[in-house]
């Protein structure tokens, strides 16, 4: 290997060497689930990147003894993926979590930058069949758009949500269900029930409980400044013959996971409708040994209680009022 060959593998060794370090170390900071969102989708262009890599050490280090240069595609392929591999099964062991879809989405990287990458090599121009090339192409930018597909959702729904400010959860757009979790129960979007008048065309939630020990629904990151308002209120539909008791639970960003450290409030909730307010002021003050930080709220929990039977609730309107 002559003096420049040796400069470029060693070149193209450090810049491997500094994917794999930015993949093992680097992961952005805090917990919401656009970080989490953003981290999992960087698999896909880092192993891309890393392909291409790779692709350039096979040809420097292994060009003579491959003279097909599809071969090289292979091998970098390979390499790449159990690389992957490797790194997921070490994860088993360490502090992050091993997660085959992120070797699904490594697959996808080094698929789509190598397939990409193949249809405009110079190297390998001629060996394409008629319409072969372009077929490549196009499954290439298939494949790296459904792997960017999960991060543009997420991040279309944050639009949305701060779009509807100061309306938290309207149940009229499934963009909401990003932030929506069950516990022991189902939610979903139906019309209204027979008796309840809404705006028409629109949608509410339906909530079913199970007998559990905690049963309801969670939405996790609502904009959290609600300095500006006084009430969190909403509606509910209560079908059944009695009243039953729904708690509204609220933490902010610094909860401890105590419950003398977050807001607990519980609503009798009467047959028919029901218009609940949340005193915010009440909400602020809840914690025991400190003040809610009412401009980073983090989540709400709507729940009842050990029920014996499984209930039905209908839920609309949840949002901050002055």
């Amino acid at each position: 290997m002559n003096v420049s060959k040796r400069v470029s593998s060693i070149l193209l060794l450090v810049i491997a060497g500094g994917i794999l370090l930015v993949l093992c170390t680097f992961q952005l900071p805090g917990e919401n689930i656009l970080a989490g969102e953003i981290n999992n989708t960087g698999h896909t262009p880092v192993f891309g990147l890393l392909a291409l890599t790779l692709l350039g050490l096979s040809r420097l280090i292994l060009g003579n003894a491959m003279q097909d240069g599809y071969k090289h595609y292979l091998a970098a392929f390979i390499l790449c993926i159990s690389i992957g591999a490797l790194i997921e099964f070490i994860q088993f062991f360490g502090q992050r979590d091993a997660d085959v879809w992120d070797l699904v989405r490594d697959i996808a990287g080094a698929s789509s930058f190598l397939g990409f990458y193949a249809t405009v090599d110079r190297r390998i121009r001629h060996g394409w069949k008629r319409g072969s090339r372009m077929a490549v192409r196009i499954a290439s930018i298939i494949v790296l758009m459904a792997a960017l597909t999960p991060l543009a959702l997420c991040s279309g729904a944050y639009l949305h949500r701060n779009a509807i400010f100061p309306k938290l959860l309207t149940f009229d757009s499934v963009w909401e269900t990003k932030f929506l979790t069950t516990r022991n129960a189902e939610l979903s979007r139906v019309p209204p029930p027979d008796g309840l008048i809404v705006v028409e065309g629109r949608e509410i939630g339906r909530l079913t409980m199970f007998p559990d020990t905690y049963c309801g629904f969670r939405i996790a990151e609502p904009c959290p400044d609600w300095s500006g308002f006084g009430y969190l209120c909403f509606d509910v539909w209560n079908e059944l013959d009695s009243a039953i008791t729904l708690t509204v639970r609220i933490d902010d960003v610094h909860h401890n996971q105590e419950y003398e450290d977050r807001y607990n409030g519980s609503f009798r909730i009467t047959p028919g409708l029901n218009h609940v307010s949340v005193d915010l002021q009440e909400v602020r003050h809840a914690p025991s040994s400190r003040e809610m930080d009412i401009t980073a709220i983090e989540y709400i929990y709507f729940f009842t209680y050990e029920p014996k039977q499984p209930l039905t609730l209908y839920i609309d309107d949840v949002e901050l009022l002055e």
